[in-house]
């Protein structure tokens, strides 16, 4: 009996699962969080932070998916350095206990991906595409102790700079619908940007997709 019992309830679930994977609805939104971390090698700064993505889907021709993408991440670095001379035209001109170097970063990416995907109770898809990154930066520099020869180095400097540059980026992931509107959705992406130096990010993230239609 209780063998009978299984065999129908394994059914039953096969034939809801079916019904799920197959309603391939045409337009969704996703709403994902994840990590984002630095991939350029040395000498450049390792770090990690939260991002944040949100994007609107079109599926064309059952495997073919259109997506415009929004995501946000922030970041701010820090450099500290000990007792140093102050150089000028003529050689050294004074010295420093120690000076601290800022620089606060976030960055708000505009993107457009070309994805395949495929059809199933697991849903596996990847693509490329492009990006444009707007970073914001503030950056400030402080200098402690100064020698009385130069008083004014020790006086703050901070600066605003505004940027815009274009982004490639290659990503995959995977979609496990859980209604026919609504599906759990992990992905990576890789993403490469070069604007007077190059840099490269990793990211993971995961979230969930509304079907609209």
């Amino acid at each position: 009996m209780r063998k009978q019992i299984a065999i129908a309830a394994s059914l039953v679930l096969t034939t809801l699962m079916t019904g799920v994977a197959h309603a391939q609805d045409s337009i969704g939104l996703t709403l994902a969080a994840g990590v984002i971390a630095n991939a350029t090698p040395p000498p450049q700064e390792d770090f990690s932070e939260p991002v944040y993505l949100f994007s609107v889907q079109r599926v064309m021709k059952k495997h073919f998916v259109l997506e415009g993408d929004v995501n946000y991440w922030a970041h701010t670095s820090r450099h500290d350095r000990g007792p140093h001379d102050i150089n000028g035209p003529s050689g050294v001109i004074g010295h420093v206990e120690g000076s601290t170097e800022i620089s606060d970063n976030s960055y708000l990416t505009l993107g457009f991906n070309f994805l395949v995907k495929s059809t199933g109770a697991v849903r596996v898809f990847a693509g490329a595409g492009l990006g444009l990154v707007m970073q914001d930066e503030t950056f400030s520099q402080q200098q402690f102790g100064c020698s009385p020869s130069i008083p004014m180095v020790c006086n703050k400097f901070e600066n605003h700079y505004d940027r815009a540059f274009p982004q490639f980026r290659l990503l995959g992931g995977v979609e496990v619908p859980v209604t026919s509107r609504l599906a759990i959705v992990g992905s990576a992406r890789y993403e490469n940007q070069s604007w007077e130096e190059t840099s490269r990010n990793v990211s993971a993230i995961a979230g969930v997709r509304f079907g609209l239609k």
